[in-house]
């Protein structure tokens, strides 16, 4: 097997995958203690709460697969390819933070 390929399948079945399966688990099924340390007297509206952390993870899976993607099909180079998912996982940690932030009691 191509490691271009090996690499593609460990991205999207490694990362992107897992946090799009947790990110709808947390957001539409409302499982939220999957999300590490969960106590819903912690914040003022748990349901908003994980619906934030649940989008937040699915948008940050969809992104990582998009990105291996782009890098399998050679649309990007290794070093974009780790700009870009360094750039993402920022942004959506900042995400998740604004969420606590705001719904935090």
């Amino acid at each position: 097997m191509n490691e271009d390929i090996l690499t593609l399948v460990i991205m999207i079945l490694g990362c992107a995958l897992p946090l799009i399966i947790c990110g709808y688990l947390v957001a539409v099924k409302e499982m939220r203690n999957l999300i590490s340390g969960w106590d819903e007297t912690k914040y003022s509206d748990p349901k908003a709460f994980g619906r934030a952390i649940g989008y937040s993870c699915m948008r940050l899976g969809i992104f990582i697969g998009l990105i291996a993607i782009a890098w399998y099909l050679k649309a990007i180079s290794e070093t974009t390819m780790a700009i870009t998912l360094i750039i993402v996982t920022s942004i959506e940690f900042f995400s998740m933070y604004k969420a606590y932030k705001t719904f935090k009691k």
